[in-house]
């Protein structure tokens, strides 16, 4: 296991940067922006006019990837379920974004830059620029790379990787690298944010290398600021979830092969695992995928057993718990859902939105609201991908 050990100086810093009500040491309005950012926000890019919304279908405004309009950019569709908006209108690709809860703004990467816009898609600013890197590099992907832009649940900070994890001060544009990239014995090491906690100051973290990849928990508060989850066998995946007090992660696995099936919880704390849908109960293989702990401590996720290893993916069934992932289980839906390629669940456990992956490999896929009580199916979009609620 590797344990990263700031030092005592960084460890202040970042007590800090998280303290509520705190910005980076010595920032200031005028301090300078994040790394190769523009204190000057670009020219605001025309967004289309938004049609009014009807009742709503869904919780929240939902932003996901489209190439509607030729290639990809991030669009919304209301929470009519029927309105949508293109939000980015770059000539370049956009690879990877995010969403502000608080106020809709979103983070994007085109042409290895970090651009922020507000909710309309006006007011476009350029934070990080490195769009002069060699993308032919062998350290490009390594050491030049900016994406995984992610904002804090509170909307004050965005994180990145950037050769390592940064951390921005949204209120100021200061940013502050937390951890670098690095090399060891064991090869080469990169670090990018995964998933804040809710508590918008612990951070899940994907750490991947030549070998293998895993998670680990970053919380300043803990007396290491990085730790990797228990790992037996060198590989954590697929799905990720935090818990509401934000003290664990819940990880599930519907797969079967190189990655083990099951469904685990990690404590935030100390990485430590607890096992709680074994690979194998009573003859059958147990699959779980995209878990959701509920506010009473229930769970709701999609799973299927079977006697027999499948061809491809096992069609997944939502079902609902108790805490421990097998009391109560009860099936919530008649329909089962292959080739299951995102899925993206309302808070409270209501709806699940399932994109359902495209024959040719191509990313993204139709999007089916799938509402918990049985109700019947209903397709929101032919073609989307990279799901996030928005306000």
């Amino acid at each position: 296991m590797r344990v990263f050990v700031p030092s005592k100086g960084l460890l202040a810093a970042l007590l800090l940067l998280l303290a509520a009500g705190c910005n980076f040491p010595g920032a200031a309005p005028s301090a300078s922006p994040a790394p190769g950012g523009s204190a000057t926000p670009a020219v605001a890019q025309p967004a289309a006019t938004p049609t009014p919304a009807g009742p709503a279908l869904l919780p929240h405004a939902l932003y996901f990837f489209s190439e509607h309009s030729g290639n990809q950019q991030v669009w919304r569709l209301e929470r009519d379920g029927v309105s949508q908006q293109q939000v980015t209108r770059e000539v370049g690709e956009v690879l990877a974004f995010d969403v502000s809860r608080v106020d809709g703004s979103v983070a994007f990467i085109v042409d290895n830059q970090l651009y922020i816009v507000d909710a309309d898609g006006n007011n476009r600013r350029l934070m990080v620029d490195n769009g002069a890197a060699d993308a032919q590099a062998a350290d490009y992907f390594f050491t030049q790379r900016i994406s995984d832009p992610l904002f804090s649940p509170d909307g004050r900070y965005l994180a990145f990787a950037f050769n390592g994890l940064w951390i921005v001060d949204l209120s100021t544009n200061q940013a502050i690298n937390l951890l670098e990239n690095q090399t060891d014995e064991d090869g080469e090491i990169y670090y990018a944010p995964l998933a804040w906690a809710p508590n918008s100051q612990q951070m899940l973290l994907s750490l991947g290398g030549a070998e293998a990849s895993t998670l680990a928990f970053m919380d300043p508060g803990a007396e290491q600021l990085v730790i990797e989850v228990e790992n037996g066998a060198g590989l954590v995946c697929c799905q990720a979830a935090w818990v509401l007090d934000s003290s664990s992660v819940l990880v599930a696995s519907p797969y079967l092969g190189l990655i083990e099936p099951g469904l685990w919880r990690y404590d935030a704390r100390t990485g430590a695992a607890s096992r709680l849908l074994e690979s194998q109960a009573d003859g059958l293989f147990q699959f779980a995928g995209w878990p959701l702990q509920l506010a009473d401590g229930s769970l709701q996720y999609f799973f299927a057993s079977a006697a027999e290893v499948p061809e491809g993916d096992a069609p997944l069934y939502m079902v609902h718990s108790a805490a421990d992932g097998v009391g109560g289980r009860i099936q919530l839906r008649g329909d089962a859902f292959s080739n299951i390629g995102e899925v993206l669940w309302a808070e409270d456990g209501s709806l699940a939105l399932v994109v359902q992956r495209r024959p040719d490999g191509v990313a993204g896929g139709s999007v089916l609201a799938a509402f918990s009580d049985g109700r019947q199916l209903q397709l929101l979009l032919d073609a989307a991908h990279q799901l996030h609620w928005g306000p």
